[in-house]
């Protein structure tokens, strides 16, 4: 099949009376790998007329800015297929192959590629590398053609909901009865930037795990799929953004000890000098090793982690712990720390991480008391997604906007319009 493809563009121009300059599927190695594995099969096309299951496809392909996606990279595949006369043998061929390149792009987008390659410097989340060919081949040889088109969905309720939104305000910004077009086209951008944002988590979801939204300042804890509470947090400055990074949770650490980062000692170490004896009360002591001046300041109720620091695995030495400094929660915007998320409640935070019966929230409290360091082990890792999130479900169960205080949704935003495949009218 693939050594046919080659006058794919003049077929197509002189005999579909395309109006687009598409790509050639013969150029492409996924299409060819997937007809190799087939050998030749044809998915779509059976005596001369589109199947149910290409139908199928091509009406989800016609829809796909439901989904956050640039109707432009679809528009112009599908109005050229459903448009194709396939009485002849060989155009049937050159569609089926053309369906197939816009499946796979499909693929590719809704499992998060077209940001795959960008490199954000506060974003460390990368959608998990797949093989299109390789999925779609699957699908086919398990007798279901069409039905991967809605596996490929994130199948998360927060995800339906922003697509509802997302539909919301497109009718809002064509009747123009909301305030201005411009803050209705902001809105937009908005959902669609945490629409791709949701196709990296993994899909489905784990049953239960933490997920922490820097931009709108809290965490979520999930059980069963469902939010158990919502926890006001504190997270990074603007000049100190909290980075966003998926890893678990290995390990609780009861009273722990601040030891204090080098970027924080060159801030710290001219207070401490100026009030010694202050510092000294609060536990800060200071030492001069070989690799240059250390602060580490002990257990105890002034400590800067608070009684309890909840340990994950990133390269960037972020944490959720507690803090004495409970007014700050009262604040609405908490970008206050340098990197790392402080939690309003860390007593009910670990209740639920540990999970445990023998870990009830009057034994965490009791463990938290006085000033003895005590390092529990999880018996499971627990998935932690600290996230960015401007547009979300919250406590009441609302879709919420919020400020983009990190410029990030501005960023991914650029990219976004970057990655368009720019399908040119002829």
């Amino acid at each position: 099949m693939t050594k046919k493809f080659g006058y794919f563009i003049i077929i197509l121009n002189m005999i579909l009376s395309v109006a687009y300059a598409l790509p050639n599927p013969a150029q492409d190695p996924r299409v060819q790998k997937v007809y190799e594995q087939l050998q030749g099969q044809m998915i779509w096309i059976k005596n001369g007329e589109w199947t149910p299951y290409a139908q199928t496809v091509l009406k989800t392909l016609s829809h796909a800015e439901e989904e956050g996606l640039w109707p432009e990279d679809y528009t112009p595949f599908v109005e050229t297929l459903q448009n194709a006369d396939l009485s002849s043998e060989e155009i049937q061929k050159q569609a089926e192959g053309l369906l197939t390149l816009v499946a796979l792009n499909y693929i590719s987008d809704m499992k998060g590629g077209r940001l795959r390659n960008c490199m954000f410097k506060s974003i460390s989340v990368k959608p998990p590398s797949i093989d299109e060919a390789e999925l779609l081949t699957s699908y086919v040889s398990q007798g279901n053609p069409g039905g991967w088109i809605y596996g490929v969905v994130p199948s998360g309720p927060e995800y339906k909901q922003l697509k509802q939104l997302l539909a919301e305000y497109r009718q809002k910004l064509e009747k123009g009865n909301k305030g201005p077009k411009a803050s209705a086209q902001q809105r937009i951008q908005s959902i669609i930037v945490s629409l791709e944002k949701q196709r990296w988590f993994p899909n489905p979801l784990p049953a239960r795990y933490l997920q922490v939204n820097v931009a709108g300042f809290y965490l979520k804890a999930v059980e069963g799929g469902t939010p158990v509470f919502y926890m006001p947090i504190i997270v990074g400055k603007t000049n100190k953004k909290t980075p966003v990074f998926h890893a678990p949770m290995r390990e609780i650490i009861f009273n722990p000890s601040w030891h204090v980062p080098p970027s924080i000692v060159k801030e710290l170490l001219p207070k401490i000098g100026n009030n010694p004896g202050a510092f000294a009360r609060k536990g800060y002591r200071v030492t001069n090793a070989g690799s240059g001046v250390r602060i580490v300041q002990s257990p105890g109720n002034g400590n800067a982690l608070g009684k309890i620091r909840f340990t994950i695995d990133s390269p960037f030495a972020i944490y959720l712990h507690g803090t004495p400094q409970q007014n700050l929660f009262r604040k609405v915007k908490r970008a206050l720390s340098h990197g790392c998320i402080r939690v309003e409640n860390p007593a009910k935070l670990a209740e639920f991480v540990l999970s445990d019966p023998n870990w009830p929230l009057d034994r965490v409290k009791a463990q938290a008391q006085g000033s003895t360091t005590r390092r529990v082990k999880l018996d499971q890792p627990l998935p932690t997604y600290i996230t960015y999130f401007t547009v979300f479900e919250n406590e009441n169960q609302k879709m919420t906007f919020v400020e983009d205080g990190y410029g990030q949704d501005k960023q991914v935003w650029a990219a976004l319009v970057k990655a368009k495949r720019n399908v040119q009218a002829h």
